[in-house]
């Protein structure tokens, strides 16, 4: 996945669905590499996070920088919020 801005990374996070690890590894805690996450587009927050962190730091969002990503779970939905400047 190659995006050009943070807007485009938490697009793409938008189209993934939230599953507990339990549900999807039977352990109470996995940390997904960003590449599985990218193939299965299911997780739970922290593996949300850690592919958006990825793909920044990849590079391909135009050389913009993300401080940190916030992904909070709601029954049926799940925020997103990007948080960064411009990097120097």
């Amino acid at each position: 996945m190659r995006v050009q801005s943070i807007g485009e990374i938490v697009s793409w996070l938008q189209t993934c669905e939230y599953a507990a690890d339990l549900d999807l590894f039977q352990k109470k805690d996995h940390w997904q590499h960003p590449g599985t996450f990218e193939e299965r587009r299911r997780g739970d927050a922290k593996d949300f996070a850690l592919w958006a962190l990825a793909e920044a730091d990849r590079g391909s969002a135009s050389g913009q920088y993300v401080g940190r990503v916030v992904c909070e779970i709601h029954p049926g939905a799940i925020a997103i919020t990007a948080l960064g400047g411009v990097s120097h």
